[in-house]
């Protein structure tokens, strides 16, 4: 099933690349990965790097699915928050599953410098309020794991009407 992708703007600026042929015949390999997603690339290319020989097999474009509707940003966390996590695995599982996003960060930071990859990167984020109780969610989104640092000093650069808070990113308790 295909499906179209969705409107965005990385859809109406994304360069497109000829298409990559189809598979003909038989191919050996050690590993095949079944997508050309993040996940998919990344498998296949550390694999390739500790020496198997990998294929990749995609059924679209590599990207086409959620990787391609991604936002492009490099957040440490997970969805749903961490107060969540750390309510279903315990603090110190919470820790550790955090650490690894840092992780991935971290490695995305590498590859892309490794590799020189031209992707106009810009490090930061903001933690935005958009209601007055969106305020006191930072410290539970991140589930006592954390102390988020408070409006910090993007409160007197950035103002919105609509935005009653912002956070820098969150710093992590030892």
């Amino acid at each position: 099933m295909s499906l179209r992708p969705a409107d965005s703007w990385y859809e109406a600026t994304a360069r497109r690349d000829a298409p990559l042929p189809s598979l003909e015949g038989d191919i050996d390999a050690d590993v095949c990965v079944v997508g050309a997603g993040l996940s998919g690339c990344s498998t296949a290319m550390h694999l390739a790097q500790r020496g198997y020989k990998v294929v990749v097999l995609e059924a679209e474009r590599i990207g086409y699915g959620a990787s391609g509707r991604s936002g492009g940003q490099i957040i440490p966390g997970w969805a749903g928050g961490m107060d969540k996590i750390a309510a279903q695995l315990g603090k110190a599982d919470a820790k550790r599953i955090w650490d690894f996003s840092l992780e991935g960060v971290e490695m995305t930071r590498e590859l892309i410098e490794q590799n020189r990859i031209d992707c106009e990167l810009a490090w930061g984020h903001m933690h935005v309020a958009l209601k007055p109780r969106q305020l006191t969610r930072g410290e539970t989104c991140l589930g006592g794991l954390a102390k988020p640092p408070g409006r910090g000093p993007t409160a007197g650069r950035v103002t919105s009407a609509r935005c009653p808070g912002l956070r820098l990113p969150p710093v992590l308790l030892g």
